[in-house]
């Protein structure tokens, strides 16, 4: 949850800027037509092509997926979409490719969007029961796919029995070991920001019917604790930390201190679960977190809202320069490993807070930006629906409460409705879901060359090769000499390397890899054609990507 009160017009399209549509380079005599290749392995002795299968996944590949489970898909026919609805679709997101899913918050709460707990230990019933959830944790399993608990550890909801508790406890000055009088931040003087309830004022930053947490409190820390274990004893594999930056406000250092004591906490309980966290705040703040010991933090520099050197929507589309990017990139990389050697960046498009990407990229443009950060070391992190460019902006109430236009239905069949889920604020009458795409994913999938299929050919390329996770990353811009639309970059960990070279030019090119690699070992082509490498000269698609050694 983004802690913004700006305004957003409300302005959700079919079509964006035509710019970012540019229609499939015409035939290029030196490329090889290559009709039905998912990827592309070169043979060094006879050049010949293979077809892999696009099912294949490395369970080490570490795509992840974000899923809004009340808009995902439903099970029972109530509209709404459940624990059960995301594990019918666990083939589907193994076919994709993906190794974990964040399921954001499923803590009972009063909310459509669940950032307000009312119980930490309890399920939304809106979603099923806790067996339900068990059930999805070890099918999930089966599939070689995690779960990832979206945990919410900056405020409460003020319906949390905690709260009411906390107040008669500070209210009567009760102390001791079962007082919760320094759960939540009180006072008796109407501070700036504060909030009423009876008799005092209580701190609540992003909203009065979120009560902020003393997370200095002992006993709060005691708390949580049993909190986390009960979800990793129930095989929760990762927590997705919400607001990080506002754990203590205006306080990087303590809030470094926290996760360091948290991180600490949860490895002495299962080293393979793994913290990521948001902290939306700027790149050279965001480095520091890591010196916590947590293993990642999103890299909201990279997304659609992202306007510095490492937006990989400007590098794609041309405003920003392709070595700009990678030097940046490689700065950034070095200094993350440099404060956690452990630790790797989480880099997305965009999610559940912000304008999906369609807005401003779709088409070509859409696989360019795709293929870039499914590439990067770390993990990447798809949002629902973005496979099928479906659209959705933040809305003109700056309430997230009510800021559902980003967190609309799943799209799966233009015919069949099965499984099916309704608005998800019902309340909302003044929005309505017809500007979405028609086709779904099961109609995507049977279109050779869609994006959905893209996705699917770049991360399958991915999983091939499970070090990129953990990887060194090295711009090689300057070695290849190419121009400022052509990406080039390389990634090693210990005795494994790759170069990965990315053309976001709308023209087919040849550049100079002579000093960097000599052999093809895979391609992710955004039309008919197959790349090749003669005399250390690379011969690349409109769009494409290149993997060599």
């Amino acid at each position: 949850m983004k802690k913004n009160l700006l305004k957003y017009t409300l302005i959700i399209a079919s079509f964006i800027v035509s710019s970012c549509s540019p229609s499939s380079p015409s035939c290029d005599p030196d490329f090889e037509d290559c009709t039905s290749l998912i990827s592309v392995k070169m043979d060094d002795d006879k050049n010949k092509n293979y077809v892999m299968d696009p099912s294949s996944t490395n369970e080490k590949g570490s795509v992840n997926y974000e899923i809004f489970i009340r808009s995902f898909y439903d099970s029972d026919g109530d509209g709404i979409g459940d624990f059960n609805g995301v594990k019918e679709k666990l083939p589907y997101l193994k076919e994709l490719g993906v190794k974990d899913i964040w399921l954001m918050p499923f803590n009972k709460t009063n909310s459509y969007h669940g950032y307000d707990v009312v119980s930490y230990y309890d399920v939304n019933p809106d979603y099923g029961s806790i067996d339900d959830l068990i059930a999805l944790v070890n099918e999930a399993k089966k599939y070689n796919i995690g779960i990832v608990m979206d945990l919410v550890l900056n405020h409460s909801s003020k319906f949390n029995p905690w709260f009411n508790e906390s107040y008669n406890d500070y209210y009567n000055g009760v102390s001791g070991e079962f007082s919760k009088a320094d759960w939540y931040v009180w006072s008796f003087d109407a501070l700036g920001g504060y909030h009423k309830y009876r008799d005092l004022y209580y701190e609540g930053d992003f909203d009065s019917s979120m009560p902020d947490f003393n997370l200095s409190s002992p006993s709060l820390r005691d708390e949580i604790k049993k909190i986390v274990k009960y979800w990793i004893d129930l095989g929760i594999k990762g927590f997705r930390l919400d607001a990080v930056l506002y754990y203590y406000y205006n306080s990087h250092e303590s809030n470094i201190t926290f996760l360091k004591w948290l991180n600490d906490y949860i490895k002495s309980i299962n080293e393979d679960v793994y913290l990521v966290g948001e902290c939306w705040t700027d790149n050279q703040s965001v480095n520091e977190y890591y010196t916590s010991g947590a293993e990642s933090f999103f890299d909201f520099g990279s997304s659609i809202k992202g306007n510095g050197y490492d937006s990989i929507i400007g590098v794609a589309k041309g405003t920003i320069g392709t070595k700009s990017f990678s030097s940046f990139i490689e700065s950034k990389e070095n200094v993350r490993k440099e404060n956690n050697p452990k630790g790797y960046s989480s880099y997305f498009l965009s999610n559940h807070d912000m304008d999906r990407v369609s807005k401003n990229c779709y088409g070509e443009y859409a696989k360019a930006v795709a293929s870039c950060y499914l590439l990067l070391p770390g993990t990447p992190y798809i949002y629902y629906g973005e496979e099928i460019e479906m659209v959705g902006e933040r809305c003109t109430s700056p309430d997230d409460r009510s800021d559902v236009k980003r967190r609309l239905p799943m799209v799966w069949s233009k015919n069949d409705a099965t499984g099916k889920c309704k608005f998800p604020e019902q309340s909302r009458k003044d929005l309505d879901n017809t500007k979405q795409v028609e086709n779904g994913v099961n109609d995507m999938l049977k279109v050779n060359y869609s994006l959905i299929n893209h996705y699917k050919k770049v991360i399958n390329v991915r999983n091939k090769y499970p070090f990129i996770k953990h990887s060194y990353y090295k711009d090689l811009s300057t070695s290849i000499n190419s121009n400022e639309r052509v990406l080039a970059y390389e990634l090693s960990l210990n005795d494994e390397r790759i170069v990965v070279v990315q053309n976001f030019n709308s023209v087919n090119v040849e550049i100079d890899v002579s000093n960097v690699a000599n052999t093809i070992l895979d391609s992710i082509n955004t039309a008919k054609k197959v790349p090749t490498i003669k005399d250390g000269k690379l011969k690349i698609g409109a769009f494409s990507t290149v993997i060599l050694n």
